[in-house]
């Protein structure tokens, strides 16, 4: 999991997965059936995330006002 606080957890569209954002500059994509996490280095703790319908990408917002956007 994040090595600090979570700051947000988002399902993924297909139900078979979750994003979270966390203040370790991670976002972490989960595959519940699998229950293994994968990290995606961030610049800056993130706030808040949101997932691409499709599941291709992720945004993250983070507190200085930026938005990232990344490939799942």
């Amino acid at each position: 999991g994040h090595a600090g606080p979570a700051a947000g957890v988002v399902f993924t569209a297909d139900g078979k997965g979750l994003v979270s954002a966390g203040g370790d500059k991670t976002v972490r994509t989960w595959d519940i059936d699998k229950k293994g996490t994968t990290a995606i280095e961030s610049d800056l703790p993130a706030e808040c995330e949101a997932v691409a319908a499709a599941g291709t990408w992720v945004a993250t917002g983070h507190r200085d006002g930026t938005l990232q956007v990344r490939g799942a």
